[in-house]
């Protein structure tokens, strides 16, 4: 389930505006809920945040979503 969880969250990720990202948390948020209902609130309390990335202009977004400055 693990591979299956990090795909759905790369997803999240892999959009292009913050309002597609929250869709995708939410589908995935009930695709959870039923069976894993932890990691359902952690994703809905947590992945949140890291939706800040869609505030910044698209060129910019690249370069500050991973937490290694030298790629």
């Amino acid at each position: 389930m693990r591979f299956e969880v990090a795909a759905d969250i790369r997803a999240m990720f892999s959009v292009s505006d913050r309002k597609n990202a929250e869709e995708n948390l939410q589908f995935t948020f009930q695709k959870y809920a039923r069976s894993t209902p932890q990691l359902s609130a952690w994703m809905e309390g947590n992945l949140v945040e890291g939706f800040t990335i869609f505030d910044f202009p698209l060129e910019y977004q690249r370069t500050i979503r991973a937490t290694n400055n030298l790629e």
